[in-house]
This record gives structure tokens, C-alpha cells and sequence, in this order.
């Protein structure tokens, strides 16, 4: 079956009231990274279950995440799914494939005590309301990698590279898009930015 998703099905799956593990989803190949240490990424996401299933390790990022949470539906939606999903998302202040990326999901999901722990880098020095995509971006990711039950750099490349498109950039680490997860992350930004990206694009016509 298709793993696709148009991307003009992401506001018809914000009113769902529920998460399908069902649900299809295109999806992207971001850059690869080498397994990442089971106790390193447990120790600091930590398993007590807050309101958020995201844990940002920098004041940065955790400004990001609540722009996000307090101003952007779309946002708020895929954190729910995750938490649906009982997957938390460690998120650390770095960019990805030596710099060359701004925001990346490793291809790695831990499972203990009954969680999916996964891990995203993004640079923290953006402005707030383009960390907040990036971050968006990603944790769209995050929800199609724990939907597949993936588990290794073996199942992500396998997957994305089947259903993604390769980068129109160069990269040294594969990697793949998705107009899904760009359209997603475009999405997050407009509303963060009060539908000014709409209207600018309205008036261009």
C-alpha cells in the first residue's frame, strides 16, 4: 500500500479526534547519523510523563516549542499524535550532515517502559518563528518513523527512500523531501506569522 499523502490532506487530518496507527503519510529520508548511545538518549529525555512529549536541551529550543504550542494549531496537533503514540522527542541544539542542514530526525527509535524515543537535532540561532518549523518539520517526521514502527537506519532508508524524493541540494549524508513535510512546516510558519504568508501570496497574484 501507498505510504503517500497529499499535502492537501494535512488539514483534514487535524480534525481527527484520534491518532490511527493506520493513518498514511508521505514521507522524507533526512540525514543519517551513527546510533546514538540507548542510555544517553533515555537518561536525558527521561521516562515521567509531562504535558509534552518534547524535551528541548536548549532555552532556545524550549522558546520554540512553546511559540509553537501556544500559537500554532498545527503544532499543537502533531505533539498530540506523538503523545498518542507514546513517543518522546529529544531535541538538541545542533545542525546536521557536519552543518550542511539545518534540522534533521535521527534514524534511530529507542524503546523502553513502554515509550519510542527519538531524537532531532536543529540549530538553535534562528529566529523563533523558523525554529518552530524546523522543529515541526521534523516531529512530522517522528510521527511517520514511530506510525511504521521503524526502528534502525536500515527501515528509515528503506522507507523514505521509497516514498521520498532526493534533496535538490547536495548533500555528504543521503537525503530525501517530501512536498508533505515541507508543506507542513509551511503551515506551522503562516500560522505563527498571523496568515501573512497567505496574504502575501494572495496579493501576488
Amino acid at each position: 500500500m501507498s505510504l503517500r499523502i497529499r499535502a492537501a490532506s494535512i488539514e483534514r487530518l487535524h480534525s481527527k479526534a484520534d491518532v490511527e496507527p493506520s493513518t498514511k503519510k508521505e514521507l522524507v529520508l533526512m540525514p543519517g547519523f551513527a546510533v546514538l548511545s540507548m542510555v544517553a538518549v533515555i537518561s536525558t529525555a527521561g521516562l515521567a510523563p509531562t504535558s509534552s512529549p518534547l524535551r528541548p536541551q536548549s532555552a532556545r529550543l524550549q522558546h520554540a516549542v512553546d511559540l509553537g504550542l501556544r500559537s500554532a494549531p498545527s503544532f499543537r496537533w502533531v505533539v498530540n499524535a506523538l503523545s498518542a503514540y507514546r513517543a518522546i522527542i529529544v531535541i538538541v541544539a545542533q545542525p546536521c550532515d557536519f552543518g550542511r542542514r539545518e534540522a534533521c530526525l535521527v534514524h534511530h527509535v529507542v524503546t523502553a517502559e513502554g515509550y519510542r524515543f527519538l531524537r532531532v537535532h536543529a540549530r538553535d540561532d534562528v529566529p523563533y518563528v523558523r525554529l518552530a518549523g524546523l522543529i515541526a518539520h521534523e516531529l512530522w517526521h517522528a510521527l511517520e518513523a514511530v506510525q511504521a514502527d521503524l526502528v534502525d537506519a536500515d527501515g528509515f532508508a528503506r522507507l523514505f527512500a521509497a516514498n521520498g524524493s532526493p534533496c535538490e541540494q547536495t548533500y555528504v549524508q543521503a537525503c530525501y523531501e517530501t512536498d508533505a513535510a515541507v508543506a507542513f512546516q509551511a503551515g506551522v510558519v503562516n500560522e505563527l506569522s498571523g496568515g501573512d504568508l497567505n496574504r502575501r501570496q494572495r496579493r501576488a497574484r
